[in-house]
């Protein structure tokens, strides 16, 4: 019903709604669309991700290969494996000569270690045995001699800006729960290390007067191995008195992975059912000082070379 003062044939509205077509609200969609996308890529970075490059023996291929993508699900990165035969490490022994830069960050060999010794580099320190290839396991090859195992070696590029991720691979390597897997399952014997964790919490409890020969050498394994460090360093009499808590709890898993004890104060026989006391130097080296070491640890390899690192620092 039109008004009755309102002629709408003779005074035209000012304003008329626009009518699109289709064509032109499709065309208006896209561009919406991506203007979109544009911003949506400006406020989104996408991360990159940590790359580790590995020279390493093509007999150890198949469960390096394993562990090699098992690795990189599990830790967001990506790591490169070049495999090369016995008659190719030539290549990698002009590349650590070479004063060029390091192509890469991690070799895993047989016999890196004496490899080393022979062509020394300063770019380049041995780490630790991955697993042992014993005579006959495969086809032998040329650099098993006199009936010997093999050690499959790696060595450490401290030029490299991935060392810690290279540290991590190795002890995912060798830890017996990850890599040491996959080698066994392919006849290699291996080296039983501690179970794997990406950063290994080492908790040491010692007395106060232990400090000056001990705390030092305990930050620099730990950091070496890529270990968090927890010390704590006490009076003897509140050393003794947090430990007696500590084993009275319910909770073992407080408990410290190594504890320090001074040899003047009684012995803390309260401690044996959960500790093991340890003495890993010669009589003319020993210190004042008790080490015990916990039994259900999950570090027990690591402790005994921390153990090792400081008789070795004297």
């Amino acid at each position: 019903m039109g008004h009755p003062n309102f002629d709408y044939r003779q005074n035209a509205p000012l304003f008329r709604p626009p009518k699109y077509t289709g064509i032109t609200l499709s065309l208006l969609s896209i561009f919406v669309l991506v203007s979109m996308l544009a911003v949506w890529e400006k406020m989104v970075q996408v991360p990159t991700l940590p790359t580790l490059k590995v020279i390493a023996w093509e007999k150890a291929k198949v469960p390096l290969e394993q562990a090699r993508l098992a690795f990189q699900k599990e830790e967001s990165c990506i790591v490169h494996a070049t495999y090369i035969r016995n008659e190719e490490f030539p290549v990698f022994l002009n590349s650590i000569d070479s004063s060029s830069k390091q192509k890469w960050d991690l070799a895993i060999l047989p016999h890196a270690k004496d490899f080393l010794a022979k062509h020394p580099s300063p770019g380049w320190v041995y780490r630790d045995i991955i697993a042992y290839l014993e005579p006959g396991t495969h086809s032998t090859p040329p650099v098993i001699q006199d009936g010997s195992s093999v050690s499959l070696d790696s060595l450490l590029n401290q030029s490299s800006q991935e060392s810690s991720l290279s540290i991590a691979f190795t002890r995912y390597l060798r830890a017996r729960n990850k890599g040491q897997v996959e080698f066994a399952m392919k006849g290699w014997t291996g080296v039983n290390d501690d179970p794997w964790a990406r950063s290994p919490r080492f908790q040491l409890y010692a007395d106060q007067k232990s400090q000056a020969w001990l705390e030092e050498p305990a930050r620099s394994f730990t950091a070496s191995e890529g270990m968090e460090l927890s010390i704590a360093l006490m009076e003897s009499q509140n050393l003794n008195a947090s430990l007696q808590i500590l084993i009275q709890a319910n909770n073992k898993n407080y408990l410290p992975d190594l504890v320090v004890f001074p040899t003047d104060l009684e012995s803390p026989t309260y401690l044996l059912p959960y500790y093991k006391e340890v003495n890993f130097l010669s009589a003319s080296e020993q210190k004042p000082f008790s080490f015990f070491i916990r039994k259900q640890s999950h570090l027990l390899k690591k402790i005994h070379k921390f153990l090792q690192f400081i008789s070795d620092k004297k």
